[in-house]
């Protein structure tokens, strides 16, 4: 039985394969975060790939965050960077391997 995920993972809409509860393996030791990019949503950006890498055996991870990457980039970066250090504290590795799409200030 798997157990629920922990609040800050508990999102509407995740894409396929992202959010659930996982622990990294050998095979694949360091969870993936999924950035969306600007006017974007992760359901918009990752439907395809989240549950391919899930599939895979990785530990998938994404969010919607500064308003669809429309607000201050510092703003996007800092709500980015408490995802993932809440993903790190959650799986255990002291970092991830991450995929984004391209925000120009």
């Amino acid at each position: 039985m798997e157990e629920d995920p922990p609040p800050f993972l508990v999102e509407v809409g995740p894409p396929p394969g992202a959010n659930v509860p996982c622990s990294p393996t050998r095979k694949h030791p360091y969870p993936v975060v999924l950035a969306h990019g600007t006017f974007e949503t992760m359901e918009q950006n990752w439907a395809v790939l989240s549950p391919r890498l899930k599939e895979k055996g990785y530990c998938v991870f994404a969010l919607n965050y500064g308003n669809r990457g429309l607000g201050p980039i510092q703003d996007s970066a800092r709500e980015l960077d408490r995802f993932v250090n809440k993903v790190l504290a959650y799986t255990g590795p002291r970092r991830s391997r991450s995929s984004a799409t391209a925000r120009v200030a």
